[in-house]
């Protein structure tokens, strides 16, 4: 009996770690958005007298991009993504889960391909130098480095979501 609680707090204990993780992680890049919007005030200031910078729509769309994929796996562990709320909400704890359960097969498969392909995208912007076509052309790899970052962290939530939803179904509720 011992030996089945410690597992189960073993469990426990790295589902916390990762809910934790994905908290910290939305909250620290959610310090991207008032940067994103210095940046934009930034280029209204300087339009007023025709200075024009070259770096700012770039920037403001690098950090917003990054906030939006760092930020996926705490919007999954608060449940902020895109559900058909007027169905599921009338479903009892038991059929949400069991919804939640064969729709995260879709889940994992996007967040699986974003890891793939994310990874991808950034191992090439990083071997051939890539860079922007503007004026400013900042190196391409770091922003594209978030994607599987954030996929990653986003599977890990998802994870998460995945074991509780299972505690759900079998009636054991949430983990302690």
């Amino acid at each position: 009996m011992q030996n089945a609680t410690t597992k189960k707090d073993l469990l426990d204990n790295i589902l916390r770690t990762i809910d934790n993780i994905s908290e910290w992680t939305g909250k620290i890049f959610s310090f991207l958005i008032p940067i994103s919007v210095l940046v934009i005030l930034f280029e209204i200031f300087t339009r007023q007298f025709n200075i024009s910078q070259i770096f700012t729509l770039e920037l403001s769309e690098m950090l917003f991009g990054a906030t939006f994929v760092m930020g996926g796996a705490y919007a999954l562990k608060l449940g902020s993504h895109v559900t058909v709320d007027i169905i599921w909400t009338r479903l009892s704890p038991r059929k949400q889960a069991i919804v939640d359960l064969i729709t995260s097969v879709f889940f994992f498969l996007f967040v699986g391909i974003l890891i793939w392909k994310g990874w991808d995208a950034a191992v090439r912007a990083f071997v051939l130098n890539e860079r922007t076509q503007s004026p400013w052309s900042p190196i391409q790899w770091p922003i594209r480095m978030v994607i599987p970052i954030g996929a990653f962290l986003m599977l890990l939530q998802g994870l998460v979501k995945y074991a509780k939803d299972i505690r759900r179904l079998a009636g054991k509720g949430e983990p302690q």
